[in-house]
């Protein structure tokens, strides 16, 4: 592994460990799509990206950065399993 590689491998290894929604202001948004969903996620070893949920023609779409489908569940799983639940009554 050359010094850069190892540079990068450090970088990836640093990465944070999470999944969170992301701001409609910041979605990048196909043409013709409806009701757009993007999540923002990190994991080390792996990097960081976004994941987009969409409806076109009645159809929902993942526009998944090539991450396989397992590895959405995965990130998905891991901001429920993150989360507070807030049921109506604790509000």
């Amino acid at each position: 592994m050359t010094k850069h590689d190892a540079g990068i491998q450090r970088f990836l290894d640093n990465t944070a460990d999470y999944c969170v929604p992301t701001p409609d202001k910041q979605q990048m948004i196909p043409i013709g799509c409806d009701d757009p969903v993007q999540f923002s996620w990190g994991k080390p070893g792996t990097g960081f990206g976004q994941v987009l949920f969409y409806t076109k023609d009645g159809t929902l779409h993942c526009d998944n950065e090539c991450m396989s489908k397992e590895f959405i569940k995965e990130r998905l799983c891991k901001m429920v399993d993150d989360c507070k639940i807030t049921e109506e009554w604790d509000k």
